[in-house]
């Protein structure tokens, strides 16, 4: 029964009646909102406006001078709805462009709010990455991660954090530069020593004549 519908209930006895009820529990009688009708040997219970106060059990009591007999109903109540307010997912902390160096470590995070369950995703240079040998991807109390291990200059690009719920989605996105070492710097240097040509490194601080 949905409610503000209207329910009938009805008691069908097959003998005189001298007395009848027919009540729930603790129910209390309102003209505009029950009505009682005996007619012939039905007794018929109208509940005009159902609320969640009529649900429960009723009972049809019909009696005489020699006996008693009684019959017993459920209402329930159907289509109630609880409405549960469902936010959408926001960032918190969003990615952050980064560059570093062959050969290191980076953690991507992004901090998010919002209803769960939430699922993530992460894409690289818009291909979805999934984990694999140097890549490890976490989603723990709202913050979610990525992290590469042994940086190599495949690795740079375009990363995005995607993420999505019953109530929307939002992508945040930056750029890892992954760069070669630069390694040893040398100058030259002219020097007239004993009258032979001298050139030094400076790393690692080594003469050569």
């Amino acid at each position: 029964m949905k409610d503000g519908a209207s329910v009938i209930l009805f008691c069908l006895y097959v003998t005189l009646v001298s007395r009848y009820d027919l009540l729930p529990s603790e129910f209390q009688s309102e003209a505009e909102l029950h009505r009682i009708t005996v007619k012939e040997e039905l007794i018929t219970l109208q509940v005009l406006a159902v609320e969640a106060g009529d649900v429960g059990s009723y009972q049809c009591v019909v009696e005489n001078e020699v006996g008693r007999a009684s019959c017993d109903c459920q209402v329930t109540l159907k289509g109630c709805l609880n409405f549960i307010l469902v936010e959408p997912p926001s960032f918190v902390q969003k990615l952050e462009n980064l560059s570093l160096l062959v050969g290191k470590e980076v953690s991507l995070r992004c901090t998010l709010k919002g209803s769960e369950p939430m699922t993530v995703s992460w894409l690289k240079d818009n291909h979805e990455l999934k984990e694999a040998e140097n890549i490890q991807i976490t989603y723990e109390n709202q913050t979610a991660l990525l992290h590469i291990n042994h940086l190599q200059s495949k690795h740079g690009g375009k990363y995005s954090c995607q993420v999505q719920n019953q109530a929307g989605s939002q992508t945040c996105s930056a750029v890892l530069t992954v760069s070669n070492d630069v390694g040893q710097s040398f100058c030259e240097a002219t020097l007239t020593v004993l009258g032979q040509f001298l050139m030094c490194s400076i790393e690692p601080h080594i003469c050569f004549i």
